[in-house]
């Protein structure tokens, strides 16, 4: 039972840092290979930032493990001196960083794996509350401005139909998605690799229900486990004193299968 318990744990784990690195992606664009930009050995190459580069996270997953629906929450936040969209280690500190929805709950951030993280993984129903605003209040420190910016949660939970979990999918045929709890406006479709995150396709498109990775796009990457994301989400720049305008705040709810990708 405890096995059972820290194999979940760390699945969640591994699902929370899947989250902030997916913030770094174009929806629009297809990717495969290359550096995820999230480690310190490329610290000379990025861009300095103008101010502090922010990137605030709420985040709802819903997976299965054995057979069981879980929906794991999160609330994140990283703060860097350079401009990396990929970021996932916070290397400024404010005072402290909170989020208060707007019916009164509110969660107190601590520093974790060397991000702002707010998460419970023994929660399997989730604790955020979809559609309400959602704002992240940051103290002031020596390194980071005083920040007060808010967000709305995604009312409706998209569902993976198909594939289901642990599908076997061979590169040379087309992987065909369906989902359920449209909304008529976009989603964002994604497989990510579990073993090297920077190799992906994610696109942007019409939340009707259904898309398609045709076996080109598949080719391009190389067999083993992936996570499929059907993900709903808001987003918006942060402009205020002190803060890179490319700094971003994100609401998002996945949908997430596992699936095993075959030559």
């Amino acid at each position: 039972m405890k096995l059972n318990k820290l194999i979940k744990f760390l699945f969640m784990l591994s699902l929370v840092i899947v989250v902030i690195i997916l913030s770094c992606q174009n929806p629009e664009s297809s990717s495969s290979g290359g550096d995820s930009g999230g480690s310190d050995n490329d610290q000379n190459e990025k861009e300095l930032a103008n101010g502090v580069y922010a990137k605030l996270i709420i985040a709802r997953i819903i997976t299965e493990i054995s057979g069981t629906t879980y929906k794991m929450d999160s609330v994140e936040a990283v703060f860097s001196d350079y401009y990396d969209p990929c970021a996932v280690i916070s290397d400024l500190q404010p005072t402290s960083v909170s989020c208060l929805d707007a019916s009164g709950t509110n969660y107190d951030l601590i520093f974790f794996n060397n991000m702002y993280l707010y998460n419970d993984p023994t929660d399997i129903d989730g604790f955020l509350k979809l559609g309400l605003k959602h704002e992240f209040d940051v103290d002031a420190s020596i390194e980071v401005p005083a920040l007060t910016t808010s967000i709305d949660l995604p009312a409706v939970e998209p569902t993976i139909i198909t594939p289901v979990n642990n599908s076997i999918v061979q590169k040379s045929n087309n992987l065909d998605i369906t989902w359920n709890g449209t909304t008529g406006g976009s989603v964002s479709v994604v497989l990510i690799s579990v073993n090297n995150p920077s190799e992906l396709i994610s696109v942007e498109t019409s939340d009707n229900g259904s898309y398609t990775f045709n076996s080109t796009q598949l080719s391009s990457l190389s067999s083993g486990q992936y996570y499929l994301h059907v993900e709903r989400f808001n987003e918006e720049f942060i402009i205020a004193s002190g803060y890179d305008d490319r700094s971003i705040i994100r609401a998002r709810i996945l949908s997430s299968v596992l699936i095993n990708l075959t030559d």
